[in-house]
Order: structure tokens, then C-alpha cells, then sequence
């Protein structure tokens, strides 16, 4: 396995996203869509979200990450993403309607997607986020200039996630990998609500 590539099930492998995914990825986000909009969810990320600059800034950001699978030519295919952060989130500052397992650093698992030729795509991130809970683990923090190891953080013990109050396929998914839901919290971008959860580790 390369360096920055990490296992998942069935032959899948995970790594941070790159600029050259960025084509891959709007397409793995426009089958994501759709199967939303098939499956009474049409209003999660509308018609055009996540947009191109979010991705551009999670590549940037290195916490989005891709889901590959070998292609039948031996070739590795973009199939599914997922963005996992660490450290405060601003739509997670005030939640209505309840309140979260604990006020201690977390972690948080956001655009899930996939393009339909994988299953699983959540449990997936999930597992990885479990396995990862931080961002040296994670492969996020650079090795120094001079090439010296970047310096471990401390991981943090809880998980965080969200979804519309429409995805019924994503809430079931979440109260069956052990988040209990917390409350209502809002999204920054337009103010819309999402239903949130939280998972100690």
C-alpha cells in the first residue's frame, strides 16, 4: 500500500483528495444528487451543492478525502467522498432542541457521496474517522519543508455528524452505527436546518 493510501473493505482504498480529483469528484456529487432527488431527498444539496469552490477549499483544506476501486482494466476509479474535520465547527456552536453528549474536541464526518458503483460510503468514512481520530492519524498534517515528520496530535473521543430532516436513509444509517441524535443545528451557509448526532468513540 503507498504511503497516504489507506485499506477499506472489499479492495477499496481511501486517500486525501487532489486537485486533479476535483472533475471525479463533481461527478461523484451530481450521482449523489440524484439518487436524492429519487429517493424523496431533494432539497439536501439542491442542484448544485456541494459547489466546485467547497470542494476546491476541502482539497485545500486536506480533509476531503476519495473512495477508489479497481476498475476491471486494473486502473484505480474515483467511486464515493468524504470530508472529515477536525476541530470546532461553526454550525455546531448552538444546537436547539437538545444538546451534544459532550463539550470535548471532536471530530465531524460531512459530504458523504457516492457514485452508485459502491455500496456503503458512510460506514465506510465512518470506520475510517474510528480507526483515525486524529489529524496526524488522518494523514492531514504535511511533513515539514525540510522533510521532517509532522508532530502527532492528541485524538479526540467523539464524533459528530448531520443530515436533512428528508434523508431518511442517512438518520436510519446513523442511530444503527451508535450516534444518538442530539437536536436540530443550522446550517451557516443559508441558515437551514439539519437533524444532528453525536457518537463517543
Amino acid at each position: 500500500m503507498s504511503a497516504g493510501v489507506f485499506a477499506a473493505e472489499s479492495g477499496l482504498t481511501i486517500r486525501l483528495a487532489e486537485a486533479g480529483d476535483l472533475d471525479e469528484l463533481l461527478r461523484v456529487f451530481a450521482a449523489a444528487r440524484d439518487f436524492m432527488r429519487k429517493n424523496g431527498n431533494p432539497n439536501q444539496w439542491g442542484q448544485n451543492r456541494p459547489t466546485p469552490d467547497e470542494v476546491v477549499r476541502s482539497i485545500r483544506g486536506r480533509d476531503c478525502y476519495v473512495v477508489e476501486r479497481e476498475t476491471e482494466d486494473g486502473k484505480r476509479e474515483v467511486c464515493g467522498t468524504f470530508v472529515v474535520r477536525f476541530g470546532p465547527d461553526p454550525m455546531y456552536a448552538k444546537i436547539e432542541g437538545g444538546g451534544w453528549l459532550s463539550d470535548e474536541p471532536y471530530m465531524t464526518i460531512h459530504a458523504l457521496a457516492s457514485d452508485g458503483t459502491v455500496r456503503g460510503v458512510f460506514d465506510i468514512a465512518r470506520g475510517f474517522a474510528e480507526a483515525h481520530p486524529s489529524r496526524f492519524l488522518a494523514g492531514q498534517l504535511p511533513d515539514g519543508p525540510d522533510g521532517t515528520p509532522a508532530t502527532p496530535d492528541e485524538p479526540v473521543r467523539f464524533l459528530r455528524v448531520d443530515t436533512h430532516r428528508d434523508n431518511l436513509v442517512m438518520q436510519r444509517k446513523f442511530l444503527g452505527s451508535g450516534f444518538t441524535y442530539c437536536g436540530i443545528v443550522h446550517m451557516v451557509i443559508d441558515g437551514t436546518e439539519r437533524l444532528a448526532y453525536e457518537k463517543r468513540l
